[in-house]
């Protein structure tokens, strides 16, 4: 036993006494914990001692942990797969995911939030990262599942139906305001030419050019699908 003296304002009086013993009966049968206990004065004693209002720092350094650990649980896992999910989901779950990039890009996400994209998925969009975390915080974006690595093309699907003849051999398809240039057209596996803007210019197969909110190609005959830079065109049968 060692005894650590400390005195009070009662002439040396000891008051506090730290025991360290060796097979004690009243800890034999007691199993190993890891814990941390904290005792505080008695109201008398605080008036003693002088602490008044302080807080004391083992409990402000607890608060605060607290605070932290709070922070860190609220954090939210989203899903997203583009084969199971609808935008109309809550995407907190698996078995309920979003669809679409787009809604990822329009909502709010917090500090720790993660957002997973399932494997074997593709998307033919673009992922505009509408937050951002903290130092040591960060928001997340992974995977779920098993199989390929989601597939984010980065391209733009036009619908089948938005292709207009203009005469002949020449197709048109109105683009998203955001496209002001079409530098490469890939169709299937061959890839367009670009031309001049005028449909003069359309006359071998796969020439292209964008005009006035359109992309125009030559085609004969339609073919199903169409390629370019940070586009996916789906051309009419």
């Amino acid at each position: 036993m060692v005894e650590i003296p400390s005195k009070s304002g009662r002439g040396g009086e000891r008051v506090g006494i730290l025991r360290l013993c060796d097979g004690c009966a009243s800890l034999a049968a007691a199993p190993l914990r890891m814990r941390a206990a904290m005792v505080f004065p008695t109201l008398s004693q605080k008036a003693r001692q002088g602490w008044g209002n302080r807080c004391p720092a083992a409990l402000r350094m607890t608060v605060l942990m607290s605070l932290l650990l709070c922070g860190a649980a609220s954090a939210t896992t989203y899903y997203v797969s583009s084969s199971q999910g609808s935008d109309a989901n809550s995407g907190t779950s698996s078995t309920a995911p979003w669809a679409t990039i787009a809604h990822v890009n329009a909502q709010t996400f917090q500090p720790g939030d993660a957002i997973l994209f399932r494997r074997g998925d593709v998307w033919n969009e673009s992922l505009a990262v509408p937050s951002s975390g903290t130092a040591g915080n960060p928001i997340t974006f992974d995977a779920y599942g098993t199989g390929a690595a989601p597939n984010l093309t980065g391209y733009y699907a036009v619908p089948t139906s938005a292709w207009m003849n203009v005469t002949g051999n020449t197709w048109k398809a109105p683009l998203p305001s955001t496209y002001t240039t079409v530098n490469f057209c890939l169709f299937g596996s061959i890839w367009g030419q670009k031309v001049t803007a005028a449909t003069s210019d359309l006359t071998m197969q796969w020439d292209f050019y964008l005009a006035n909110g359109y992309l125009y190609v030559y085609s004969s005959p339609p073919r199903y699908s169409r390629y370019a830079a940070a586009l996916h065109v789906d051309y009419p049968l």
